[in-house]
């Protein structure tokens, strides 16, 4: 997991929901985790984890698109580190979805 995988998604609507930021960011690839934060008044943060770099880099291309009402700015997020909460709910998961197959 220390791939960098994670996109830091800037200037994102406080109208816009997690299922907006999933949805929109689902056509870049799969996505593993997502995780808000206030940032503004006006605005919130969203990192955005994906199974792999080339869903993190397509993501890295919609900068300037806008979500609900608002022009994002996404950029690769280097630093960004997964809570535990957030590991353990993928390693469930991955737990899971290999006793699937």
């Amino acid at each position: 997991m220390s791939m960098m995988t994670t996109v830091k998604v800037s200037n994102v609507s406080l109208g816009a929901t997690d299922r907006d930021l999933k949805e929109f960011f689902s056509f870049s690839g799969d996505i593993l985790y997502l995780e808000t934060q206030s940032e503004t008044e006006r605005s919130k943060l969203a990192y955005v984890t994906f199974k792999d770099l080339q869903g993190a880099e397509t993501a890295v291309l919609l900068s300037g698109a806008t979500i609900v009402d608002s022009s994002v700015i996404v950029t690769m997020a280097p630093d960004y580190q997964l809570s535990p909460e957030a590991l353990a709910s993928l390693v469930i998961t991955s737990l899971f979805s290999s006793h699937r197959h």
